[in-house]
């Protein structure tokens, strides 16, 4: 938790994130975006496991809202550092899960991948620093990253490409000792 933010919740682990990345300085996985970062893409790897719902602070804030606003973050801090100054050309959220666990929860997915519901979501949790209006007290320092996700989030969305792939479209075309241990992973993970 960011000192002296009450709002503000523990970093996220993602599963994996692909782009023109680097790790941060003095740090063992704090990652920063490389200059002239053009593809940014965060991925969560299911077996059998949902996509969890919100946080502690906020319950409507789900993995998948909270996935994409942490690739913003990501963009916000390199263009306060003066790397990068565009949103990435390709941005994306990804989860991979077995074909027969995306067939059964498809729907439930799909009201929570798409891009209305994780704007709305962002912009809620955004809204969580204001108060009629204005920033509440405690925040000025978070204001200029407020306002600029704020007023980035509509183009963000946009540009965000967000799907599910199946295991089985990504080892379709791999050797056979992969496709026997992913076989051991549906059977012992369910």
């Amino acid at each position: 938790i960011k000192q002296g933010d009450e709002l503000a919740e523990k970093d996220t682990h993602a599963d994996g994130i692909v782009g023109h990345l680097e790790i941060r300085k003095d740090t063992k996985r704090g990652i920063d975006i490389q200059d002239g970062c053009s593809c940014l893409y965060i991925t969560e790897a299911k077996m059998f496991s949902e996509l969890s719902k919100g946080t502690t602070k906020f319950p409507n804030f789900d993995q998948c809202a909270r996935n994409v606003a942490c690739l913003m973050k990501l963009v916000y801090d390199g263009k306060e550092s003066e790397k990068i100054i565009e949103i990435p050309q390709k941005i994306g959220f990804y989860v991979f899960l077995p074909e027969e666990q995306k067939r059964k929860k498809e729907k439930i997915f799909d009201k929570i991948m798409n891009k209305d519901s994780i704007k709305t979501k962002i912009n809620d949790r955004i809204n969580e620093y204001f108060e009629d209006g204005k920033l509440k007290k405690n925040y000025d320092k978070k204001e200029k990253e407020l306002s600029w996700a704020k007023d980035k989030l509509e183009v963000f969305i946009e540009k965000l490409d967000i799907k599910m792939i199946t295991w089985e479209d990504l080892l379709k075309d791999i050797d056979i000792d992969i496709k026997n241990f992913y076989k051991n992973c549906k059977k012992y993970n369910k």
